[in-house]
């Protein structure tokens, strides 16, 4: 499997919805690992929390994150 990134959007609360696809037809595992041990939750296309695997892709599958900084940013 190969993940690709696709786009990013970001939130007015500082978070960020990523959104990255399985681009070889194979399937595999996805490990999110952010620098400043912010979060990382699964989400679907409207942006709406979703329980799944976040861990798994499958063949050309699209997978979404909302990701939280670890921290409220200031300003």
């Amino acid at each position: 499997a190969s993940l690709g990134p696709a786009w990013a959007v970001p939130e007015a609360d500082g978070r960020w919805t990523r959104r990255a696809h399985e681009t070889l037809g194979g399937r595999g595992r996805v490990a999110v690992r952010l620098a400043d041990e912010g979060s990382a939750k699964p989400v679907d296309l409207r942006g709406e929390a979703v329980e799944r695997d976040a861990a798994s892709i499958g063949p050309y599958e699209l997978l979404n994150w909302r990701m939280a900084p670890s921290a409220a940013p200031t300003s």
